[in-house]
């Protein structure tokens, strides 16, 4: 059965391609090797993925496996959609972490199908988890195109332009309350305090750093509005929190408070569709300090 979902894959069981350790601590293999591309066989349009599992599974491998494979991020940038543009967001990201650009890989594992509604239609997905030496982990998001396989980079790492630590920073210099959109982990919890010390008039959301899923701080929706619903619905049934796209207010108070306002939920999931990276970058002027 293929399940669908908005803004981000939800994937099948089942047909896995297991990638190992080589002998003698070498790189991982695939335990199968890819056949014909599926491309060859269709004309223009997104390819049909239902007849190509096992290929797709392959290609994906074999793209994240390059993506690795590159000492710079020139070569990197080769390997994801939208190099150009993604290539300053990596020069920031790994310039901040550069721990995770010397990480050795010591296993893969292709996942089942997905698909997300884009600006073209249907795109098909393999989500390639890897697993590194210092005993970290990483989900990359592949998608099949007919020009071939490339890396979703944004919502593999979870990037965002500005870090919760430089929005709170700026909207208190500024004393201004800012918007932010955040790709952030979020689970409902209970922390009422300060301005938002009732639980009937407010819902609380855990936000948690999309890698480490670190405490952040907490964000709140009116509750009884439209807005409330359509998050508490994306909360259920999430274990360790659910990867969401929110729009969240920082007011001047929120160094002290760590709280902030979710303006709106963006979409579920971390993916957005190709041209719209600029969705996540920059911020707005929601209202000034009197």
């Amino acid at each position: 059965m293929v399940m669908k979902a908005a803004g981000f894959a939800i994937f099948m069981a089942g047909l896995g391609i297991l990638a190992t350790q080589g002998v003698g601590g070498g790189e991982p293999v695939l335990a199968m090797a890819p056949k014909e591309s599926p491309r060859a066989k269709q004309g223009i349009g997104i390819p049909d993925i239902r007849d190509d599992a096992r290929e797709f599974k392959a290609e994906a491998l074999e793209v994240v496996r390059n993506f690795h494979k590159s000492d710079d991020l020139l070569g990197k940038a080769r390997y994801v959609r939208d190099s150009g543009g993604v290539r300053r967001k990596m020069e920031e990201y790994y310039g901040k972490n550069p721990g995770k650009l010397g990480r050795k890989i010591v296993g893969m594992r292709a996942s089942g199908l997905g698909f997300y509604e884009g600006a073209v239609g249907e795109m098909p997905t393999t989500t390639v988890a890897v697993e590194y030496d210092d005993l970290s982990s990483c989900n990359f998001v592949v998608e099949h195109r007919t020009t071939g396989g490339v890396i979703e980079w944004e919502s593999s790492v979870g990037f965002n332009p500005r870090s919760w630590t430089e929005s709170i920073a700026v909207s208190s210099a500024e004393e201004e309350t800012r918007a932010h959109p955040f790709r952030v982990l979020a689970a409902a919890d209970d922390y009422y305090n300060y301005g938002f010390a009732s639980a009937d008039a407010y819902m609380c959301v855990r936000v948690m750093d999309p890698l480490t899923s670190e405490i952040l701080g907490y964000a709140y929706a009116e509750r009884g509005g439209a807005k409330a619903a359509e998050i508490e619905k994306a909360l259920r049934n999430s274990r360790g929190g659910a990867p969401l796209t929110l729009e969240l207010e920082f007011s001047p108070q929120s160094a002290r408070t760590r709280q902030v306002t979710i303006a709106r939920l963006i979409r579920e999931g971390w993916r957005g569709d190709p041209g719209d990276g600029e969705t996540l970058s920059g911020s707005s002027v929601v209202a000034s300090v009197q």
